[in-house]
């Protein structure tokens, strides 16, 4: 399999295409909504040189960063750090997009563009899927010390460790005087 560079910008992982990504982190000062497509947003405030920015590098689309929450879900988690601890200091996890960067366009070209803009606290290009580590037990001397990876031993009913976790969570025990295996 052929290694690719961060210049090729889409790739198949697994059998899905992957479409190399700049993630970018705005200054906490901009204002902008949490949705896909706020370059629109740039061409009506002066956030930073977009004009430019597109002119050199076509076809360039931000996109939110966090998408398994709604907006008002993350504002509302940050928030309830908050109250919980007050030494907490909110990350504004608003404030993160993934850029999506189409060939030919260089996504480093791309970051380091994005960087010199005094409302973009930091920018980097998206590490790569990786394939898992190739090792096996056959070739690895270390194999016999894992002892974590063999099954579990057969005199531990599979029901002792729920029910510890039972007692433990209606306030019966505490963990520590629980005793797992007879």
């Amino acid at each position: 399999m052929a290694e690719t560079t961060t210049k090729d910008s889409n790739s198949k992982y697994r059998g899905r295409e992957y479409r190399t990504r700049v993630i970018v982190k705005l200054e906490d000062f901009i204002d902008l909504p949490y949705e896909d497509g706020i370059e629109r947003v740039f061409r009506e405030r002066p956030i930073g040189p977009w004009s430019s920015l597109i002119t050199r590098y076509p076809g360039l689309t931000f996109r939110r960063y966090f998408t398994s929450l709604q907006p008002a879900a993350i504002g509302g988690l940050e928030q309830r750090a908050q109250q919980m601890d007050s030494s907490y200091r909110s990350t504004s996890l608003l404030r993160w997009f993934a850029v999506e960067v189409p060939e030919p366009n260089d996504p480093e070209d791309v970051a380091q563009a994005l960087r010199k803009w005094r409302s973009i606290q930091t920018a980097y290009v998206e590490q790569r899927p990786m394939p898992p580590p190739a090792v096996t037990p056959e070739d690895d001397p270390r194999w016999p010390n894992q002892g974590y990876l063999d099954p579990a031993p057969r005199e531990a009913p599979p029901a002792t460790f729920s029910s510890v976790q039972t007692a433990v969570a209606v306030g019966r025990t505490s963990a520590a005087t629980c005793r797992i295996f007879p």
